[in-house]
């Protein structure tokens, strides 16, 4: 599902939107990832989108494990 109503907004009580540490690419392919106000979502999105474009929305217990997973190598680049 695409969610462009609030796509500006759910991480603003929590800190705001925050960019990958790798954003500072040539092409500038990231993710910005933000907790919602009540801490109970991570809000995921394309910072190419400015704001504009679809959010994924994912628990702070899915957001760990998968952050955990690419850490562990999980996800080889073909």
């Amino acid at each position: 599902m695409r969610d462009r109503t609030t796509s500006n907004t759910p991480a603003q009580g929590a800190g705001g939107w925050h960019k990958s540490s790798y954003s500072n690419a040539p092409n500038d392919n990231c993710v910005e990832q933000g907790l919602s106000d009540d801490s109970s979502t991570v809000a995921i999105r394309d910072s190419k989108e400015k704001g504009l474009g679809a959010v994924l929305r994912v628990s702070p217990v899915a957001w760990t494990s998968f952050i955990a997973a690419v850490n562990a190598g999980e996800f080889p680049i073909a």
